[in-house]
């Protein structure tokens, strides 16, 4: 065992230096494979090749550097032992790639027997029987047993081939097809490497180019695993991408969420404060309206029927009371209160909005006109709310047919019904006046949007908003020079009419 690692018992062979650089690369490959993924059985099974490949290089290489007989018998022993591990690594890795681990599980057993039992025999008499001098060093003399090795590798790679061939004939894509032949051609190209097998037979003398196969083999098993690899990295870039492209959707999704929120925090604002001093206005016009009230009342009570400005002080009073309850319904409007929802017929809420406005409509000089669905469903909302939401769009309806030339005739028609299969009911205040223009049909609902000077703009928002809350909508038709229609849409409380 000493004279097997004393350096002076060896010198350098040139001819050995291709055997000692395929059975070291052999032997990264492998590790390599195993490094990158231990969980594959093809890495595994590619690591015991290699380090065949690696014991059979080594021991031919230390042969033709070695100095001392009795170390050349030893390695020319061991050399033999590869020549029936590899065919055994072999036919397992077409087993691997043919997904037939299962089918033939025993045959594996069966095989992997027969490779110890021959590694066994390898250091019988009638294995080795000695060297010849060759031009490049000495070379081991195959003995009459090792036809039982050259029949052992031609069942594994016949064994092999068919696996391939039976594997070729049952696939449909190219792509497996394709990958089929390639390891066929490559199986044919490591079997050639037992050229240096036939070297041990006497008297063919001649330098073993096996190497030249084992080099082939293993850069095509690094190809294959690299091109696998890049398939494999190539369908999570694609994965990816498209998770990324979700994501930005979702990203682009939120952003505009956000930015609509931001805008609705920031329109929330501008109300808040619009409706904090509008609230003040109304505060102050409301103390005078009830001084103005209780002192006409006062009045009343001190005058008789038949005096003569005893109809204009009850018109007064009338008025001023119509005055103060308007004020008090805009300032719980303005509070926004509670909603509180209950079973109401639209047609009364409507008819209570129009009489309210009833003086505006004659002052106006317009034309009005109810078109009231009969037998309507109930409806499950707040009557106050609904109620300055009609008025909201009457008087805009007022404020648009004012807009007509003197001696035009002004119209407005209010209308309700009720679509059955729907399930829900629409109240429409078609006007004649000068029509919205296509690109302010989408901002007239809009906080803070008003083409009439005076307005405030934050009327149709807020019924837009009111209606929401009842799980209602509100849309508008229109078409310039030829009117508006705005069209309330509620649902209606089934089987509930009135």
């Amino acid at each position: 065992m000493i004279s097997l690692v004393n350096p002076h018992l060896y010198h350098l062979n040139p001819y050995s230096i291709p055997l000692l650089i395929i059975g070291v690369l052999s032997l990264i490959v492998g590790c390599f494979l195993i490094f990158e993924n231990s969980s594959l059985r093809y890495n595994w099974c590619v690591l015991y090749i290699c380090f065949c490949v690696f014991i059979w290089q080594m021991c031919e290489a230390l042969m033709l550097n070695s100095l001392y007989l009795e170390n050349t018998f030893v390695f020319g022993r061991v050399f033999f032992i590869p020549f029936v591990l590899l065919p055994a690594g072999i036919y397992h890795l077409s087993i691997i790639l043919t997904n037939k681990n299962y089918r033939q599980r025993w045959w594996i057993f069966f095989v992997y027997t027969e490779a110890v039992l021959l590694s066994i025999l390898s250091f019988k008499e009638g294995i080795l029987t000695g060297f010849i001098s060759t031009f490049y060093g000495f070379y081991p003399m195959a003995g009459p047993l090792v036809v039982f090795f050259v029949l052992f590798i031609v069942q594994c790679f016949m064994l092999s081939f068919l696996n391939f061939t039976h594997y070729h004939i049952f696939q449909i894509g190219k792509s497996q097809r394709r990958q089929t032949r390639f390891f066929m051609i490559t199986f044919l190209a490591l079997l050639l490497s037992f050229y240096d097998l036939i070297l041990c037979y006497d008297p063919l003398q001649g330098y073993p180019f096996g190497y030249i196969g084992l080099l082939g083999f293993i850069m095509s098993v690094l190809f294959y695993k690299i091109r696998m690899t890049a398939q494999v990295y190539s369908q999570r870039e694609g994965i990816y991408k498209n998770e990324i492209a979700i994501k930005s959707d979702e990203f682009s999704k939120v952003f505009n969420e956000l930015g609509s929120a931001q805008l609705k925090l920031m329109e929330s604002g501008k109300i808040s404060a619009l409706a904090s001093l509008s609230a003040g206005i109304l505060h102050q016009m409301s103390q005078p309206i009830t001084a103005i009230h209780g002192f006409v009342k006062f009045i009343k009570t001190e005058m008789n029927e038949q005096d003569k400005f005893y109809r204009p002080i009850c018109l007064i009073e009338e008025q001023s009371l119509y005055i103060k309850q308007m004020l008090n319904n805009l300032m719980e409007l303005i509070r926004h209160r509670e909603i509180r929802k209950e079973l109401i017929n639209i047609n009364e809420v409507m008819t209570k909005a129009v009489n309210l406005l009833k003086d505006e409509l004659r002052i106006r000089r317009v034309l009005w006109e109810l078109e009231l669905g009969e037998a309507l469903p109930t409806v499950n909302a707040d009557a106050t709310h609904l109620q300055q939401i009609f008025m909201n769009i009457i008087i805009n309806a007022i404020q648009a047919v004012s807009q007509l030339p003197r001696g035009e005739e002004r119209r407005l028609t209010i209308s309700s019904e009720f679509n059955k299969e729907e399930n829900m009911i629409y109240i429409s205040f078609q006007d004649n006046g000068p029509g919205i223009a296509q690109e302010d049909k989408n901002q007239v609902f809009e906080p803070f949007f008003s083409k009439n000077g005076s307005g405030s703009g934050i009327g149709l928002s807020f019924c837009r908003d009111i209606l929401t809350e009842h799980h209602g909508k509100i849309r508008v038709e229109s078409r310039v020079n030829d009117g508006a229609n705005f069209i309330i849409s509620l649902p209606c409380e089934a089987g509930e009419t009135t």
